[in-house]
């Protein structure tokens, strides 16, 4: 298994990460609009569910960056203008950060919620932040501002895959693609 990446292909293990973690945030933005929606029986454990999936979204991304920070990310191609290539690493940037703040902004929300934090088996996650409702409330507008936002991000993002694999057909969008 080829776990390092290439000068011009990512590795198995970028690749992964990238996926499982687009298809994770994809459905929590799509599940997240739909919360309120579920009755209130089951509201409670849907909720829980979400924030659980939020908290491995955290872990995924921080081992992302750390993978990121330590090993050897593809060039661009020369063909790619410079403005575009340093729009494509604003976009990544702004990328990771949504996608740390998210589930960050959501725990801490939760954590500051007296009874709200997420919990599994009989274990209570909860952030060491204080119980504070103004707090909970700040966090959830951090939260809630953050989703709009990030999905602005992804949409440019797969307009620009989409791009260079529809009209461009430059490899870019291969490079992160299993071939």
């Amino acid at each position: 298994m080829n776990d390092k990446n290439k000068f011009y292909d990512y590795g198995i293990v970028e690749k992964l990460l990238h996926w499982s973690i687009a298809i994770l945030v994809l459905g929590m933005l799509a599940f997240g609009f739909l919360l309120d929606d579920f009755p209130k029986a089951i509201k409670h454990q849907v909720v829980n569910m979400h924030k659980l999936v939020g908290i491995i979204v955290l872990f995924l991304m921080v081992f992302r960056l750390v993978w990121r920070v330590t090993h050897k990310q593809p060039s661009l191609p020369d063909s790619i203008p410079l403005w575009q290539q340093k729009l494509s690493h604003l976009i990544h940037g702004l990328l990771y950060v949504g996608v740390l703040v998210m589930p960050l902004a959501g725990w801490i929300m939760s954590s500051a919620k007296p009874g709200k934090a997420p919990h599994i088996a009989g274990m209570v996650l909860r952030l060491p932040v204080p119980a504070n409702l103004d707090v909970a409330h700040f966090f959830w507008q951090v939260h809630s501002i953050g989703a709009w936002v990030l999905m602005s991000f992804i949409s440019l993002h797969i307009l620009a895959a989409l791009k260079h694999a529809l009209i461009n057909r430059d490899g870019v969008f291969s490079r992160m693609w299993f071939s």
